[in-house]
């Protein structure tokens, strides 16, 4: 599907103009209501608003194409967790899995921060912010640093929970050997899979973190499909509902595996025994998560289904008068994507590929399977890539 998807998007007779966020306001300046040439000083002009050249009845269908194409690619997912009848192969699922990771890293890096850098060094709003250029890197920094700090809180919490629980310390070893086979034992598994207090587990956490962002950037797609003029319409339309069906796809197996490791995670006294430092056998368990409901992950489906059709209502809406070279307006967008751009990037680096690849579970698949899923992230990468070219 995929590679039907490259194939198609190549085939579409489009200018190499592109289509990025960002730029739709520079295409916007000959099509507004009023002067939209610079001044004989070139000077910008930060009081463009409105398009003449727009077509209400394009805009709508591809409202509803969009809407459409994105629920496919989210709900997917989710509706083979629920029925076992429309369930793809395990095999495949996993490969796919690794097909999505690779279109949350490409959609960071080239849908999302390339737009945050135009945003906050836009003419208009260079002047506001010190005629600093890099604050877009900096903003992209510091949301990487917070969620760093925020899972070092939540997994400290998750330890201290689970000593005053056991009354079981981890304390300093020996020797490096029995560091690596008490980290093999408690590490991965049970930090990751745990939660605080019997609540979210970490895994949930960063599903919803990555769900949140993607919302917020389908919510600036839309706003500028919106806002686009009547000759570029159609063209945006397509890239944006592909770009729409891959990134489903992903936050849809993100929210289809949020129970995935629920069951294994459960460890009883009974069965489950680690060994200390000093080779002294101690139980320990940890507070499972709470099991998400089939109707959570509708409901995250469901929200991103709906997020880029909201932003294309409101740029619908406020075609005629929005002033979208408005520094304040700018600035938002700006933060905002930059913002995304940063959790994202961490999120799949670090709670996606790190922890996917190093798994035991990968490590134990055929060197087939292992291959496939490297060729299937690269190759997720290389599609939204291309889709970048439009959208």
């Amino acid at each position: 599907m995929a590679h039907f998807a490259a194939v198609l998007l190549l085939s579409f007779p489009v200018s190499s103009k592109s289509l990025n966020i960002a730029s739709i306001s520079k295409r916007q300046e000959s099509a507004h209501v009023g002067d939209s040439q610079l001044s004989e000083s070139d000077s910008p002009n930060c009081s463009a608003s409105g398009i003449t050249d727009y077509s209400l009845r394009l805009q709508l269908i591809s409202f509803f194409v969009i809407m459409f194409v994105g629920g496919i690619g989210a709900f997917v997912p989710v509706i083979g967790y629920r029925f076992k009848s429309f369930r793809l192969p395990t095999n495949l699922i996993e490969i796919m899995k690794f097909f999505g990771i690779g279109i949350i890293l490409s959609t960071a890096i080239i849908h999302i921060y390339p737009p945050a850098n135009d945003f906050l060094n836009d003419p208009c709003v260079s002047g506001l912010m010190g005629d600093y250029e890099s604050w877009p890197g900096v903003i992209f920094m510091l949301a990487i640093f917070f969620m760093h700090a925020s899972e070092y809180i939540l997994t400290a919490k998750l330890v201290n929970k689970n000593e005053a629980d056991t009354g079981f310390a981890v304390k300093p070893a020996q020797h490096s050997e029995d560091v690596e086979n008490f980290a093999v034992h408690t590490s991965h598994t049970h930090v990751h899979g745990a939660s605080i207090g019997g609540g979210i587990s970490k895994n949930a956490l960063s599903t919803y973190l990555l769900e949140l962002c993607v919302a917020m950037h389908s919510i600036t797609v839309g706003l500028t499909m919106g806002l686009t003029p009547k000759n570029e319409t159609l063209v945006l339309c397509i890239a944006v509902s592909f770009h729409q069906l891959f990134e489903g796809f992903a936050i849809g197996d993100r929210l289809s595996r949020l129970n995935e490791n629920h069951d294994h995670n459960l460890i009883h006294d009974h069965d489950h025994q680690t060994q200390s430092p000093n080779n002294t056998p101690h139980n320990f368990s940890t507070t499972p998560p709470n099991k998400t409901s089939f109707k959570s992950m509708f409901l995250g489906a469901l929200l991103y289904m709906f997020a880029t059709p909201f932003g294309h209502a409101i740029g619908m809406a406020l075609h005629s008068t929005f002033s979208y070279k408005s520094p304040s307006y700018l600035i938002t967008l700006g933060v905002l994507e930059a913002l995304s751009a940063g959790i994202l990037v961490y999120v799949a680096l670090v709670n996606l590929m790190a922890e996917e690849f190093s798994s035991f579970r990968f490590r134990n698949n055929s060197k087939v399977i292992q291959i496939s899923s490297f060729i299937a992230m690269y190759f997720g990468a290389a599609v939204m890539a291309l889709i970048g070219k439009w959208a």
